[in-house]
């Protein structure tokens, strides 16, 4: 079925500026549209405008010929009008799967089985992403992503990561197999500091029976002290 959008005489009116004026633009299924135009030419607001996050003073919205009233995201869902944002829109204290089905109404196990079946489909899967702790800056989030992405890519700790945090300048790790946080410093020299816990982690597995530890620190200088109970 083909699939017609259109948008009839659309105006967006803010304080000092005319965000829209008089727009009309129709949209058919099977080709990709480009919008053009400078900064701050009101690209933004008319797709916002069509995925219900605004709502215009004046102007009509139709899809397949009917009229749509389009006062939420959740309105524009319903029709299967949707909008890939330039910035990322997350609620950074909760989790992967919970800002995926923020604004569903269904059922979670039955959302759960959706998003399980899409990950098969493209075999990905997000069962060992790490609980991140805290409410991070963007600078902090470009660490932690960094020291994540260099265990996750290392064929020893892949899957290892259960959490990770910054405290102060420090970033701290929870790694399986061990009962307390490791003070893993910066984000720079993951390559050595990385070779130094892999060979404690081997030497605490091998000796687990009689070497018990509390805490393990790598340092700036990159020297591991391990502290024992």
């Amino acid at each position: 079925m083909n699939t017609n959008l259109k948008i009839s005489k659309v105006t967006k009116i803010y304080p000092g500026c005319v965000a829209n004026d008089n727009v009309s633009l129709e949209f058919n299924s099977g080709k990709i549209y480009a919008l053009l135009g400078e900064n701050g030419a009101g690209k933004s607001t008319l797709v916002k405008i069509l995925s219900g996050v605004i709502i215009p003073d004046e102007g009509e919205i139709y899809l397949n010929k009917n009229n749509l009233k389009l006062n939420s995201p959740l309105d524009a869902k319903k029709n299967d009008i949707g909008m890939v944002f330039q910035h990322f829109n997350l609620f950074e204290t909760l989790s992967v799967f919970e800002n995926l089905i923020i604004d569903s109404d269904e059922e979670r196990e039955s959302l759960r089985e959706k998003i399980d079946s899409i990950m098969r489909k493209y075999n990905f899967s997000i069962d060992s992403i790490p609980e991140i702790k805290g409410i991070l800056t963007d600078g902090d989030e470009f660490k932690i992503l960094k020291v994540i992405a260099a265990l996750e890519n290392d064929d020893f700790f892949e899957n290892k990561l259960k959490a990770i945090s910054l405290k102060g300048n420090d970033i701290y790790l929870n790694i399986t197999d061990f009962d307390f946080d490791i003070r893993f410093g910066n984000e720079f020299q993951l390559k050595n500091k990385l070779n130094m816990l892999k060979g404690f982690y081997i030497y605490q597995y091998n000796n687990s029976s009689n070497k018990k530890y509390k805490q393990v620190d790598l340092v700036y200088n990159n020297r591991l002290i391990a502290i024992k109970n």
